[in-house]
């Protein structure tokens, strides 16, 4: 469920990248509010998700690890893009971050 979920924001991010946003703290609604790399994983698994808790914090629960945790691990795959570009600020930085995210944490089914 959450390998899937990963692989599905990422490529969400690079179809849309005007709807993503790293300082967007909400569940993103496709089209309508931009997401950053943690929300689009919580859209995707937003049926999972307990009604009253912060929609990020259940996502990186449900993946194992604090959000800090998360984003530190985003960041590991930062290396080899051009200087100032990294997976804050840029979508395609970001769906390749999160694709590299979901081949080394979690294992295909």
């Amino acid at each position: 469920m959450m390998r899937d979920a990963i692989i599905q924001a990422a490529g969400y991010i690079e179809r849309c990248p005007m709807d993503y946003c790293f300082m967007s703290v909400a569940l993103p609604v496709p089209g309508r509010t931009a997401g950053c790399a943690l929300g689009w994983v919580a859209y995707f698994v937003r049926d999972f998700l307990e009604p009253n808790n912060s929609p990020l914090r259940e996502a990186a629960t449900l993946l194992g690890v604090s959000e800090s945790e998360f984003y530190d691990r985003l960041d590991s795959y930062n290396h080899g893009y051009r200087w100032g570009e990294t997976w804050t600020t840029s979508a395609r930085v970001c769906a390749n971050a999160l694709r590299a995210y979901a081949e080394e944490f979690i294992p295909k089914e």
